[in-house]
């Protein structure tokens, strides 16, 4: 392998780094606004229908 080459291909795998970082970043964003979400339509109901009785889950 010439210098040339791993020069390129490392210079490459920081690019591919930096990008998987920024994407990580970005998913932790979505991650979060969709837990804002549905805490938002959460609340929503219980404040439409607070004396509706909780559905359990345990079958």
């Amino acid at each position: 392998m010439t210098d040339e080459t791993r020069e390129y291909l490392l210079g490459q795998r920081g690019k591919l780094l930096f990008q998987i970082e920024r994407t990580k970043h970005h998913l932790a964003g979505l991650e979060a606004d969709e837990v804002k979400i549905i805490t938002a339509k959460s609340l929503c109901r219980r404040q439409i229908s607070p004396s509706l009785p909780r559905i359990s889950s345990s079958i």
